[in-house]
C-alpha cells in the first residue's frame, strides 16, 4: 500500500470518524496502521487548515518514520528537500520516540554506551565483558536491571521495585553487591561525563513539561510502548487538536520489557478496527487463529488472499562452547539455504530465540548467502544503513568486492607509480566505512606507514565522511598491496583479523566473507533475505517466511503457571505466523534444547482456511 495516491487509501471509519476526529486504530496484521494513519494525516494537511509543521508523529522503528515522510512527500504533502535532513525544519518531530523526544527537549546530548558502562564497572570491580557469546555478565545484568526499572517507572533504589525487573534473580547470582548504591553512583558518573542514558531521551520532555507543541499528534506502533512511552505520549496527547493512536493489542508482545495491551485498551477515544488484511493469506490467518484463540478472541478481519502452507521437521542444528555450531548443510532439504535456492532471497527465517537465530545465520554463511539480522543480535549480519553506516563485516566484504580484479593495466599503463583520471580506476570511490576498514585490516608490511599512522587515517577517513578514491587509496599502501587484496575470496586470507585490537572482526567473520564473495558479485545492496526473532519482526514482512517452533525450558515453566505469560506467547507466535504473503513454513524439532510450542494439527487448520477461500470465490 505504500504506492498508494492519497485519494486511493480506502480510509475505514472515514464516515463516521473524519480526518478531523481523534480516533485509535486498531489494526490486525498487514490491515495498514500506518497507511490509514498517514491517510487521515494526508486529509487534514491537503483538506483542512493544517500544515506539516503542524504534525507530529512518533513511532517505535526509525524505518518507519523515514517510510512516513517518504510517503507524505510522495502525496506532495512534504517538500522532498525536507528528506535530505528531516531531523530539522517542520519535519523535525516526524521519527522514532527517542529522537523527536530528545528534540523536544532541546537536543544536543551524548547518550551513554558500551564503553562509559564498560569503564564505569571495571571502576566497582564488576564483570562486564562476555566469556561467550551467550554469557550474560553480571555488569550486562546490572544495566539490564536498571534500564528495565527506568522504562517501567520503577525506582532501583526501592526492594519492591527491583523485585519486579524479571532479570533480578540471574543478577543476584552472579554479583550480590548493593543494587541501589551502584544506580546513584551511576547517576554521578554521568552527570560528571556530561551524558544520560537512552531511555532519559524520554524521561527529560516529562520531567521538563515540553510537548512538540503540535495540532496533529500521531503515535504509531503503540502495542511496543514501554510505561515510560505510554506515560509520554498520553501527556502529549493532552495537548494536541488531533490524536491517533494506531496498535493492535494481538501484537504485544514485548511483556518481558514492560509492554503491555492496556496502554492501548485505557486510550479513551473512539476506536476503529481496520478490517481488511492486505497480506496475510486465508490460510495463514486460520493457523494464526488457531494459535491466538488459546487466549484471545481473534479479531474479525477480511482476507483477500491465497498462498500455501506447510508444517514438517527441520535438519538438526547442534551448538558446543567448545566446537561452536553444527549446522546443516547447503545442500540439504529444507536447510535454511535449501530454501532460499528453492523459493527465493525474499525469505525470513523467524526463531523463538536470538541463539536459534546465530544458528540459521551459520548456516546461510556457509553459502555465502547475504542476510539481514536485529540490532540485538550478537552477531552481525550483512546490512548497510540509509547514510552508508555499516558494521565491519560488510565494509571488509565491500571494499573487497570493489577493488577485485584490479591490476597494473588499469593504472593507465603506468604501473602501480602513477594515476591518471582515464583509467578503469576512477570510477571506483570507497564509502568511508569501507576505505576505513580496509586500511585497518591490511598487513602492516603492505601499508606505507605504521599500524598506528593507519589508524589515524582511517579515522579521519571516517569523519570526513567523504568517499575515497583508488588513487586517494594508493598513498597509503605498498604496491604489493595490488596483488594482494584484489583477489576477492583469496584476499581474506590475507587480512589482518584484529589490528591494534579494536576491531570487530573475528574469525566467524573471516569464514563468512570467504563463501560470500564467491557467491555474490559487487557491494551488498538491498538485503532481502532475513534472520530475525518473532520480536524483532514486528512491522516486517516477506514473501516466504519460515518459522522454526521451539520455546525455551523457561518459557514453558512461565506458561505453565501463569497466565499472563500464557497470553503473551500466543499473541508472539500469532505475530510470527502472519508476516509472510505467500508462503508459510514451520519447521520442528530443528534445536534440540527447545520444546515444542506450536499445536500439531496447523496443516488442518490451512486446509480450513483454503476452504474458506473457495467459498469466499477467493481460491478455485
Amino acid at each position: 500500500m505504500v504506492d498508494l495516491e492519497l485519494d486511493d487509501v480506502n480510509l475505514t471509519g472515514i464516515d463516521e470518524y473524519p480526518p478531523d476526529s481523534s480516533v485509535k486504530l486498531n489494526g490486525p496484521p498487514g490491515t495498514g496502521k500506518t497507511t490509514q494513519s498517514a491517510g487521515r494525516v494526508g486529509r487534514l494537511l491537503r483538506d483542512y487548515d493544517y500544515e506539516i509543521d503542524d504534525v507530529a508523529w512518533v513511532t517505535y522503528r526509525k524505518s518507519l518514520a523515514k517510510d512516513t515522510l517518504t510517503r507524505l512527500a510522495a502525496w506532495g504533502l512534504v517538500d522532498s528537500s525536507e528528506l535530505a535532513n528531516p531531523s530539522e525544519g517542520p519535519t523535525r518531530y516526524i521519527g522514532t520516540f527517542h529522537a523527536v523526544a530528545n528534540r523536544v527537549a532541546g537536543g544536543d546530548v551524548d547518550v551513554a554506551g558500551y564503553y562509559d558502562q564498560q569503564d564505569f564497572c571495571k571502576k566497582w570491580n564488576i564483570r562486564f565483558q562476555k566469556r561467550s557469546p551467550w554469557d550474560e555478565p553480571p555488569g550486562e545484568l546490572l544495566f539490564d536491571t536498571f534500564y528495565y526499572c527506568a522504562n517501567n517507572l520503577l525506582n532501583p533504589t526501592k526492594t519492591k521495585d527491583l523485585n519486579k525487573a524479571p532479570m533480578i534473580d540471574d543478577l543476584r547470582n552472579k554479583w550480590q553487591g548493593d543494587i541501589a548504591k551502584v544506580w546513584q553512583d551511576w547517576q554521578d558518573y554521568k552527570e560528571t561525563k556530561g551524558l544520560i542514558d537512552y531511555y532519559e531521551m524520554l524521561l527529560r520532555p516529562i520531567t521538563k513539561q515540553q510537548t512538540p507543541n503540535r495540532d496533529i499528534l500521531v503515535v504509531d506502533e503503540y502495542h511496543d510502548a514501554t510505561p515510560l512511552m505510554a506515560k509520554l505520549a498520553e501527556y502529549w496527547a493532552d495537548d494536541a487538536e488531533v490524536v491517533i493512536f494506531a496498535g493492535d493489542p494481538h501484537q504485544v508482545v514485548n511483556s518481558y520489557a514492560g509492554a503491555d495491551p492496556d496502554f492501548y485498551e485505557r486510550v479513551d477515544l473512539p476506536e476503529v478496527l481496520l478490517d481488511k488484511t492486505y497480506r496475510v493469506p486465508y490460510e495463514h490467518w486460520s493457523v494464526a487463529e488457531r494459535v491466538l484463540n488459546q487466549a484471545h478472541d481473534p479479531p474479525q478481519v477480511e482476507r483477500t488472499t491465497t498462498g500455501s502452507f506447510s508444517d514438517g521437521t527441520s535438519p538438526s542444528f547442534r551448538y558446543s562452547r567448545d566446537n561452536g555450531w553444527d549446522v546443516p548443510e547447503p545442500s540439504e532439504e529444507r536447510s535454511p539455504v535449501w530454501f532460499v535456492e528453492k523459493v527465493g532471497k525474499d525469505t525470513m527465517f523467524l526463531t523463538r530465540t536470538r541463539k536459534q537465530a546465530d544458528g540459521v545465520a551459520k548456516a546461510l554463511e556457509k553459502a555465502g548467502v547475504l542476510y539481514q539480522t536485529q540490532n540485538s543480535m550478537k552477531r552481525d549480519g550483512w546490512q548497510a544503513g540509509d547514510r552508508g553506516e555499516m558494521n565491519t563485516r560488510t565494509a571488509v566484504y565491500n571494499a573487497l568486492q570493489k577493488i577485485e580484479g584490479l591490476r597494473p593495466g588499469d593504472f593507465n599503463g603506468h604501473g602501480l607509480g602513477e594515476y591518471t583520471d582515464t583509467s578503469r580506476s576512477t570510477n571506483i570511490k570507497l564509502d568511508p566505512p569501507e576505505a576505513a576498514a580496509l586500511l585497518r585490516h591490511t598487513r602492516v608490511d603492505n601499508l606505507a606507514q605504521s599500524r598506528d599512522e593507519t589508524t589515524e587515517i582511517a579515522q579521519e577517513i571516517r569523519e570526513l565522511e567523504e568517499k575515497t578514491t583508488v588513487g586517494e587509496l594508493r598513498q597509503y599502501v605498498e604496491d604489493e598491496f595490488w596483488t594482494t587484496y584484489t583477489t576477492g575470496a583469496r584476499a581474506v586470507g590475507e587480512l589482518a583479523k584484529n589490528p591494534a585490537g579494536r576491531s570487530s572482526l573475528d574469525t566467524r567473520d573471516l569464514e563468512a566473507l570467504k563463501p560470500a564473495l564467491r557467491r555474490n558479485d559487487g557491494p551488498v545492496g538491498q538485503v532481502e533475505t532475513l534472520v530475525y526473532t518473532v520480536h524483532a519482526s514486528k512491522g516486517t514482512e516477506a514473501a516466504n517466511v519460515i518459522v522454526y517452533d521451539g520455546i525455551t525450558g523457561q518459557i514453558q515453566d512461565e506458561i505453565s503457571r501463569d497466565a499472563d505469560a500464557r497470553a503473551n506467547e500466543c499473541r508472539t507466535w500469532y505475530v510470527a505466523l502472519t508476516r509472510a504473503s505467500k508462503r508459510l513454513v514451520v519447521l520442528r524439532d530443528g534445536f534440540e534444547w527447545m520444546h515444542s510450542y506450536l499445536p500439531n494439527n496447523l496443516l488442518d487448520m490451512a486446509r480450513d482456511g483454503y476452504e474458506q477461500a473457495k467459498n469466499a470465490g477467493v481460491a478455485a
